[in-house]
């Protein structure tokens, strides 16, 4: 069986969550692909959740922080916390509108 996104979690080496954020859910994506194929009997490399990776947290007043750096990191992740800015804001805010248009031509491409 294989989960990917807000439907696991991955504890980090601290005992904590990684968090649920669309760049983890996406490594975890491509490594389960993989894993499936290899299942098959597919000829293609083991893939392995890195745990690099950024996300961001609102703070309001069109304000963001960002979080940046290795998740899974022993014996504690090894992240900068940035503090909050517009710029981080736009950066989430123009992820969000790549993502939802990456969802929009795959729904507009199966129909």
């Amino acid at each position: 069986m294989w989960t990917i996104g807000d439907a696991t979690v991955l504890t980090l080496p601290n005992g904590k969550p990684l968090p649920k954020a669309a760049v983890f859910a996406q490594a975890q994506a491509e490594v389960v692909a993989h894993g499936v194929a290899r299942h098959r009997g597919d000829d293609v490399p083991e893939r392995f959740i890195t745990g690099e990776g950024a996300c961001y947290v609102e703070t309001g007043d069109h304000q963001g922080a960002k979080g940046e750096g290795n998740f899974l990191c022993a014996p504690v992740p090894l992240v900068t916390l940035y503090p909050p800015s517009a710029a981080f804001h736009h950066e989430k805010v123009a992820q969000e509108r790549a993502w939802l248009d990456r969802w929009r031509n795959a729904l507009t491409s199966a129909s």
